[in-house]
């Protein structure tokens, strides 16, 4: 019996650990007990404010991906696609369609892309076309959680209000100016 007791005792002190001081990925306890969800980021006000306090980060990261055409993911390293990747810092990857020199890997290595992207709290940052045909880059999306992202348009903006339903399920996309848009979507892809 008193063996039992010690048990139980030992294994509920280890489960709060594990729960409580995360070491190296996300665990089961920061997501029951983090307040930074999506849902939170169902309100195009939340959405606006986030991008607000952080206007100059994005702005930075714009710059940035204008400069390298790149993706910066955070991810573990069996999660990545066969592009050219390489890994930057703790959990941060690029991944490119394009070799990148030497040259070019030192200079993002020095720049302090790496704190910007860990401020904005990014899962992943990618550039993309609004053609699979087209070459064209349209728009650098910011992926912030599972139905939030932030897009940020280079070319032919036409950005309005949109907030379509499906089966239940929303999709909410808000301008915030003449480039950026926050969205909210939970409708799943096809």
């Amino acid at each position: 019996m008193k063996r039992r007791k010690k048990f139980l005792i030992i294994l509920l002190i280890g489960v709060t650990i594990v729960l409580l001081f995360p070491i190296k990925y996300k665990s089961l306890g920061m997501s029951l007990f983090s307040r930074d969800n999506s849902v939170e980021f169902r309100s195009s006000k939340v959405r606006k404010q986030y991008f607000l306090d952080r206007k100059n980060e994005f702005e930075q990261m714009v710059d940035f991906m204008e400069e390298y055409p790149i993706e910066l993911i955070t991810c573990d390293e069996d999660m990545l696609s066969s592009v050219h990747v390489y890994h930057l810092k703790d959990e941060i990857w690029i991944q490119s369609y394009k070799r990148l020199s030497p040259k070019d890997l030192k200079q993002i290595e020095k720049s302090k892309i790496v704190d910007v992207f860990k401020t904005l709290n990014m899962e992943t940052i990618i550039r993309s076309s609004s053609s699979a045909i087209s070459d064209e880059i349209d728009l650098i999306r910011f992926h912030y959680k599972d139905d939030v992202y932030f897009d940020y348009c280079i070319s032919n903006c036409n950005l309005k209000d949109i907030k379509e339903e499906f089966r239940g399920k929303i999709r909410e996309e808000n301008k915030i100016d003449d480039h950026w848009v926050s969205v909210y979507d939970e409708i799943p892809s096809i």
